[in-house]
């Protein structure tokens, strides 16, 4: 997917904001893409480090399952991702986890993680 120059400006400042913070917020007005500029960034860091472990917690109901799923595949992350959901398999294997908030200490998620998106 192709973003806008505003867009890839924001991708920039979120790659030199972790350089130098432990945490960060993305907020933008509705429909600025907020999702774009984060799955671009997922996919650059990803690529500038193939071993690095991202969980993505969201209240997994099928709709924002299916929601999350197609999006990153959409940006070519099809392979690099995995969901725990319930009666799934709950080892890391890829470089993304999305799951349920509680799922992050019932399956000692948080040990496992080098980056929490929330």
């Amino acid at each position: 997917m192709k973003l806008y120059p505003h867009q890839t400006d924001c991708v920039a400042d979120l790659h030199k904001l972790f350089r130098t913070h432990k945490s960060v917020c993305l907020a933008w007005y509705t429909g600025a893409g907020k999702t774009n500029v984060f799955i671009q960034w997922l996919k650059e860091v990803i690529e500038k480090n193939p071993e690095v472990r991202i969980g993505i917690s969201a209240y997994l109901t099928n709709e924002i399952r299916e929601q999350i799923s197609g999006r990153l595949t959409e940006y070519g992350l099809a392979d690099k991702f995995q969901v725990f959901a319930h009666g799934l398999p709950k080892v890391m294997v890829k470089n993304i986890v999305v799951f349920n908030p509680q799922s992050m200490y019932r399956v000692k998620l948080k040990h496992q993680l080098d980056i929490l998106v929330i």
